[in-house]
């Protein structure tokens, strides 16, 4: 009995000793370094061999790499010149031991998409690879080439949309290997004459891809509820016909879809709001999951959104429940090792205030309607609710939570505001400013497999002095994350380690 005893409680102790772990965390931030106004924008391209990789831009004129060791100082920095007459930089790419340089390039009417790399020195090669061409058409409108690219960057799915006048929409696609190997050339055609858009792609970790094409309705019920159906098209690059499925409903209009593949490449994950054309009461979330080769197998469900529900989340204050709930999108979809997935929602309501000032004219009976009145324009950012579901491979819901959060902002165009999601093995967890004009607080819930969460306080911005923006953060390995921070104009790197 003894010997169990003491067994029991090296089990308890060795339990508690990995939960605190599962908590625990630490946090690391970067010399403050003013904004140059030669860049007006950044983005965490992520880590490799070199560090991790920041990306300053301007447009398309002025680019920088800044490289940063485990210790977020900059230990390397070079503007990228491409060296190429009539060249626009399309994506960058870091891969495991150099850094992808896609790019577009005009040239007597033909528009060709090219790759450059760049090594440890951040010196570009001479020589480029070119992917894919296209010829300039008077008549159709040809929009740049885009890259997307596999979870571990070991594949690339390259396209370039035309769309005419005719409402017609046609997608010139390649795929390449990480060894810019050709697997796949194809086009895909898509007619709609009330206008047809692509939604969303998406590239597996074998090189099976997938667009959503949305077609849009000739009787919408306004100008967001426009998409009368979808297309899913799936491209096995080992087989040459894709395949496409359409998904609709009788008396429904969608909005706002989210797209996701399985890192196998074998199931496909969708998800939309809807509303019905007759009841703006009848509205919620449809659910979709497909087998990537099969056409049948796979199901489309739908999550109502009731006044029920909607009474349990904060929300903005509009005039009846349908209208509140109009506000919940899908923002990631999760997918689950036995089919099914995770769906992340989050309430969103964005608008503009126009602001009249009387003229200083006095003697203008009419100070409104004169030329010289002052007008003023405020940005309203409200970011509410993350609402997440657990769905089967059927299509059931498992369990449904609401992690709670409030987000109201003027003039900063929500860049404070929303969340940055960090994905580890059985858990998920959501940072966030709390209170971005008040108490400074930097939040994270912990949801795990279950449903159950836990929310606790990272730390104070305000006696850190940082002002967190976490839609800009970046998750750059299993453990790790970044998020920059901008305030007085200076930037700083956060980083935080699990």
């Amino acid at each position: 009995m003894k010997r169990r005893a003491i067994k029991y409680i090296f089990i308890l102790v060795l339990f508690l000793a990995i939960s605190k772990t599962g908590f625990s965390q630490s946090i690391t931030a970067s010399f403050p370094e003013k904004f140059t106004s030669k860049y007006s924008d950044y983005e965490i391209l992520g880590k490799n061999s070199f560090g991790t990789i920041l990306h300053f831009f301007n447009e398309d004129i002025n680019h920088q790499l800044v490289v940063y060791n485990e210790s977020l100082r900059p230990i390397n920095k070079a503007a990228i010149n491409l060296q190429d007459r009539n060249a626009s930089l399309e994506e960058i790419v870091v891969l495991p031991e150099h850094i992808a340089l896609f790019y577009s390039q005009l040239i007597d009417g033909m528009n060709y998409l090219k790759v450059k790399k760049l090594n440890s020195n951040l010196d570009i090669t001479v020589n480029a690879l070119t992917l894919d061409s296209i010829k300039r058409d008077g008549i159709e409108q040809t929009q740049p080439y885009y890259i997307k690219t596999s979870p571990d960057n070991s594949q690339f799915l390259c396209f370039n949309l035309q769309g005419s006048r005719a409402e017609r929409l046609r997608i010139n696609y390649v795929i390449y290997n990480s060894q810019f190997q050709l697997l796949k050339k194809s086009t895909l055609i898509f007619e709609n004459n009330n206008g047809v858009d692509l939604k969303a792609s998406r590239i597996a970790n074998n090189g099976n891809a997938v667009f959503l094409i949305a077609h849009n309705s000739r009787r919408p019920i306004d100008d967001k509820y426009a998409i009368e159906n979808f297309n899913l098209v799936t491209i096995n690059h080992l087989d040459y016909k894709p395949i496409t499925r359409v998904i609709e409903s009788k008396d429904l209009m969608y909005k706002l879809p989210a797209l996701d593949i399985a890192i196998d490449g074998n199931k496909i994950f969708l998800s939309a709001c809807y509303q019905d054309i007759n009841d703006p009461k009848i509205l919620g979330i449809m659910n979709g999951m497909f087998s990537f080769n099969a056409e049948i197998e796979g199901f489309v469900s739908k999550i109502p959104l009731t006044e029920e529900d909607i009474s349990q989340f904060k929300s903005f204050e509009f005039r009846n429940w349908w209208e509140k709930a109009s506000i919940i999108r899908p923002k990631n979809i999760i997918p689950r090792s036995d089919g099914g997935f995770i769906l992340i929602n989050e309430s969103e309501y964005r608008y503009t205030k126009v602001v009249r000032s009387p003229s200083s004219n006095s003697f203008n009976t009419y100070p409104y309607y004169n030329q010289d009145q002052y007008i003023r324009y405020y940005d309203q950012n409200h970011y509410y609710d993350i609402i997440a579901y657990s769905i089967d491979p059927n299509g059931k819901i498992d369990w449904k939570t609401n992690l709670s959060k409030v987000q109201e902002t003027e003039s900063d165009g929500g860049i404070f505001s929303s969340y940055l999601l960090f994905e580890s093995n059985n858990m998920l967890k959501f940072l966030f400013n709390e209170d971005i004009y008040n108490n400074g607080n930097f939040m994270e819930y912990n949801l795990n497999a279950n449903g159950n969460f836990k929310r606790i306080s990272l730390l104070n911005s305000e006696k850190k002095e940082l002002q967190l923006i976490p839609q800009k953060g970046k998750q750059i390995d299993a453990n790790t994350l970044i998020i920059p921070s901008e305030r007085k104009k200076y930037l700083q790197l956060v980083m935080i380690k699990y």
